[in-house]
């Protein structure tokens, strides 16, 4: 999973990033795309290891992807744009914090309106996308009695007046005859979006909220500078110390990875051993064959069955034996479709 960071000058996404993959990109952030990877941070893969002990430990992992600072009402062949095609989500990061001189381009601080004026710039970057389509097929549906040309040429001036409207993609009821075409364009209004506040408020973090955009969005508030001096602290015991006199549960990045896997649709099922515990990150609504394939496509192309215990029902009974004596792990079958927080261990032939 690729996520997008996106924002204006001054926004402080190079901070955000940093927090997130431990990548300072200062140095490296000359224009071009800095790539880094962030593990989540799910307290169940820690308490699963303290029932299985295990050799290693393997978290589920996002790619971030730190792209150009966006420009208002500069979205043809910017070098953002290409950027984020490439990426399944959009991270939009804005300023929440006064610093008189920490340059603005909208000259106040509004987190709501530079949302907006973000999602803007991507509603015109797609709107671009149709209209050169547009142009091209033009000449075509005039001379062809094709009629998936026709079709397409409908579509995309449906796509057109919605966009018009200052409506992303995503609010647009999406047909499925739609051309594949259309499909592989490639639009940014379509993909999940996160909007993070940056916040200068004494709350280092809000675990969840929504932002009222052309819709409604899933926003986090975070105080990136603070955050960034509670990361600094080498030793793990004085970094909780310091969230705990603060009032905080657990750090920002660690809701802030939930998020945003929250808002993209993604879930995360589990492995365990006295080798490793796993997380695997899928879609939700995955069935199990395909979900066994994440670990090896021998699994996949060999599946028999698998064992399946919910993460709660084996926790609570804190074994595997104990959880099958209860009689909570159950047989599964290539229907089943994996759920959030599931142990599996699937059984194959190859």
């Amino acid at each position: 999973m690729k996520i997008g960071i996106l924002g204006f000058t001054g926004s402080g996404k190079k901070s955000i990033f940093q927090l997130l993959t431990g990548v300072d990109a200062g140095a490296r952030h000359t224009g071009g795309v800095v790539p880094g990877v962030a593990r989540v941070q799910d307290p169940r893969v820690d308490r699963l290891a303290e029932i299985y002990k295990p050799r290693k430990i393997t978290h589920a992992e996002i790619e971030f992807l730190l792209i150009p600072d966006v420009e208002i009402g500069g979205t043809r062949g910017v070098a953002w744009l290409g950027a984020v095609r490439d990426c399944d989500a959009v991270c939009m990061v804005v300023r929440d914090f006064d610093a008189p001189s920490v340059f603005h381009p909208h000259d106040t601080v509004d987190p709501i309106r530079d949302a907006k004026a973000l999602e803007t710039e991507l509603i015109l970057a797609d709107l671009g996308l149709v209209e050169t389509r547009l142009q091209n097929i033009e000449k075509d549906v005039k001379h062809s009695r094709d009629p998936r040309l026709v079709k397409e040429k409908a579509d995309l001036e449906a796509m057109q007046a919605h966009l018009e409207a200052e409506k992303p993609l995503r609010t647009m009821e999406w047909d499925d005859r739609m051309s594949p075409t259309l499909r592989s364009l490639g639009f940014l209004t379509r993909r999940a979006r996160l909007v993070v506040r940056n916040t200068d408020s004494d709350a280092i973090s809000e675990p969840s909220g929504e932002m009222d955009l052309s819709e409604t969005v899933p926003s986090v508030l975070i105080n990136v500078q603070m955050e960034l001096e509670v990361a600094a602290l080498e030793d793990p015991e004085e970094q909780a110390t310091f969230l705990k006199e603060l009032g905080i549960e657990e750090p920002a990045i660690a809701v802030l990875t939930r998020a945003m896997y929250k808002a993209v649709g993604f879930i995360s099922f589990f492995t365990g051993g006295d080798r490793e515990v796993h997380a695997w990150t899928i879609r939700r609504g995955t069935l199990v064959a395909p979900a066994a394939g994440k670990i090896h496509t021998d699994l996949e192309r060999g599946f028999i069955r698998a064992e399946v215990v919910p993460y709660e029902s084996l926790i609570e009974a804190g074994s595997e034996a104990a959880a099958k004596a209860a009689g909570t792990w159950m047989l599964k079958g290539k229907d089943y479709v994996v759920q959030d927080g599931d142990v599996i261990l699937v059984r194959f032939s190859v």
